[in-house]
């Protein structure tokens, strides 16, 4: 079963610790998955300078929705920032979003 987007903004929210997004005990699976899956995205663009959608659907086996899905989540979290080139959007790490 798929998380509809303001379920994965709303699990999401709560956890800004960039090094690793945590779900609680009473998080269901599909919750647990969701925030799997953000966790296996930020580090594939820890790794790399940017990354596009195309290269996250290459690293991490998802599908076009998906990647987006994941990219625009985390950009509106404020986890990523976002460049656009041509028609193709670039996601980074975003340094502001590091609490200390």
């Amino acid at each position: 079963m798929s998380l509809a987007t303001s379920d994965l903004k709303e699990s999401l929210i709560a956890a800004k610790d960039l090094e690793l997004i945590r779900p609680t005990r009473n998080d269901n699976l599909a919750v647990k998955k969701s925030v799997n899956t953000a966790n296996q995205v930020l580090s594939v663009i820890r790794g790399h300078d940017e990354v596009g959608i195309r290269d996250l659907m290459y690293y991490l086996d998802l599908c076009e929705h998906t990647s987006r899905k994941y990219l625009n989540v985390l950009f509106e979290l404020g986890y990523l920032k976002r460049s656009r080139r041509g028609k193709e959007f670039y996601y980074s790490y975003s340094d502001d979003s590091v609490q200390e």
